[in-house]
C-alpha cells in the first residue's frame, strides 16, 4: 500500500525554510509513488507538484539532485518545473535532460543556444531527437557534441543536416566512422565521402554497401569534382600545401603518378599546389586551366611538363567542375586528346613560355 498523504504536514514543512524541514519535506514526497499513476489521486499529485515548484528555487542542490531524478521519469512532470531543472546546473539537469519526455523541442533548443557544452552533450544522447533538435545540436559546431549526436541512431537527422555532416567529415576525421553507420546515408553521399576518408574506411564501405562498382566510380568523380570546385579557391588551404608541394618537388619526390593518386584521395588543396609547381606556372593561371571546360591548354601543359597521356585523362575527368552528359565530356576529351598527341613537347613548352609571359605581363599591370 502506498503512504498516505498528509496534506497539512507537507504544506507546513514547506513554509519552513530551515534545511532539515527542506530535506524532511523531499525526503517525503519522494518516497510516494509519482510515477505509479494508480497510487495516487490527481488531487494528490498537483499538491505534490506545487509543493515541488514552491520550493525548488530554494531548495539545496541536494534536494534539486533528487527532485530532478525523481521527475525525469514522470510523463505527466509539470513542464515549467521540468524546464526550470532543466536549465540548472549540469548536475542536476543531466536526469532531466537526457530522460524526460516533457521537454518540447523548443525548450530543447533553447538549451542548445543558452547553455552549457555539458548541457548540449547531455541533449545529444537522449532517446530520440527530432530533426530540428539535431540541426540544432550540429549548429553548435561542438566536435564532442556533433559526434555523441552521430552515434546516437536514435537521433532522426534530416538529409539537409547529413548533407552538411558529409561535407563537414573532411575536416573531422572523428565523424566519418559514425556518419557511415548512419541510417540516414544513402549511396550517393558514402560515395561522396569516398573522396577523402581512410583507406580503412574505404574498405569498410566496400564491404557494407552492395553498390555496383560502375555506379561507385561515376559518384567518385562527380565527389571528387565537388571536392574540387569547393577547395579550388579556397586561399586559406593553399599556402600550406603549397609550401608542402615546393619541398616535394625539390626533394624531388612529386611525379605524375602521385600527382594523380593525391587528386584521386580528394587532398584537393595539395595536388592544385603540386600541379602548380610542376609546371611553374602562376598559382591563379594553374586553378584556371585546371578547372575551365575545356580542356585543351591543359593538354598543352601536361604534354610540356611531361605528364602522360593516361594521367592527362584521368585528370581531365576528375577536374571538370560541370558534369556535362557523356557524349559532350566524351567530345570534349577527344578534341584534347587530339591536341596533346599532336602537339610535341617542343612546341608545347614554347607555348608554355608565352602563357606565363602573358601572366607575368598581367599580373605587374594590375599593380
Amino acid at each position: 500500500m502506498p503512504p498516505e498523504i498528509d496534506s497539512d504536514a507537507l504544506l507546513e514543512l514547506a513554509r519552513n525554510n530551515t534545511a532539515g524541514a527542506r530535506s524532511e519535506l523531499i525526503e517525503n514526497i519522494t518516497a510516494f509513488p509519482l510515477a505509479d499513476h494508480n497510487a495516487m489521486s490527481d488531487h494528490e499529485r498537483s499538491l505534490l507538484y506545487d509543493i515541488l515548484n514552491s520550493i525548488v528555487h530554494d531548495a539545496e542542490m541536494s534536494v534539486r539532485l533528487t527532485m530532478s531524478a525523481c521527475l525525469a521519469e514522470l510523463p505527466d512532470a509539470p513542464r515549467d518545473l521540468v524546464r526550470l531543472l532543466a536549465n540548472d546546473a549540469i548536475d542536476i539537469a543531466y536526469p532531466i535532460l537526457t530522460k524526460s519526455g516533457v521537454l518540447q523541442d523548443e525548450d530543447l533548443l533553447e538549451i542548445i543556444r543558452n547553455r552549457t557544452m555539458e548541457h548540449q552533450l547531455a541533449i545529444s544522447v537522449r532517446r530520440a531527437i527530432s530533426e530540428d533538435v539535431s540541426a540544432g545540436l550540429v549548429e553548435t559546431a561542438n566536435e564532442n557534441v556533433i559526434g555523441s549526436l552521430l552515434r546516437n541512431q536514435d537521433a532522426s537527422i534530416s538529409r539537409q543536416t547529413m548533407e552538411y555532416l558529409v561535407e563537414e567529415s573532411k575536416r573531422f576525421d572523428s565523424f566519418q566512422e559514425p556518419i557511415l553507420r548512419r541510417r540516414e546515408l544513402d549511396p550517393e553521399l558514402v560515395t561522396r565521402m569516398f573522396a577523402w576518408v581512410s583507406g580503412a574506411l574505404r574498405q569498410s564501405i566496400l564491404d557494407d554497401w552492395d553498390l555496383d562498382p560502375g555506379v561507385v566510380d561515376s559518384l567518385l568523380q562527380r565527389a571528387v569534382s565537388r571536392e574540387i570546385q569547393a577547395t579550388a579557391y579556397a586561399a586559406a588551404d593553399i599556402p600550406k600545401s603549397a609550401q608542402l608541394a615546393n619541398t616535394l618537388v625539390d626533394a624531388d619526390q612529386v611525379d605524375p603518378v602521385l600527382m594523380l593518386k593525391t587528386l584521386q584521395d580528394g587532398e584537393i588543396a595539395l595536388f592544385i599546389a603540386m600541379f602548380t609547381s610542376l609546371t611553374k606556372l602562376d598559382g591563379e593561371f594553374a586553378k584556371r586551366l585546371l578547372f575551365e571546360p575545356s580542356g585543351d591548354r591543359m593538354a598543352v601543359v601536361c604534354k610540356a611538363s611531361g605528364i602522360g597521356k593516361a594521367i592527362f585523362t584521368s585528370i581531365f575527368a576528375l577536374t571538370r567542375l560541370t558534369r556535362p552528359s557523356d557524349e559532350e565530356m566524351e567530345a570534349a576529351m577527344g578534341k584534347s586528346l587530339i591536341i596533346f598527341n599532336k602537339t610535341s613537347r617542343s612546341q608545347a613548352m614554347e607555348t608554355m613560355r608565352h602563357w606565363k609571359k602573358a601572366s607575368r605581363d598581367a599580373a605587374w599591370t594590375q599593380r
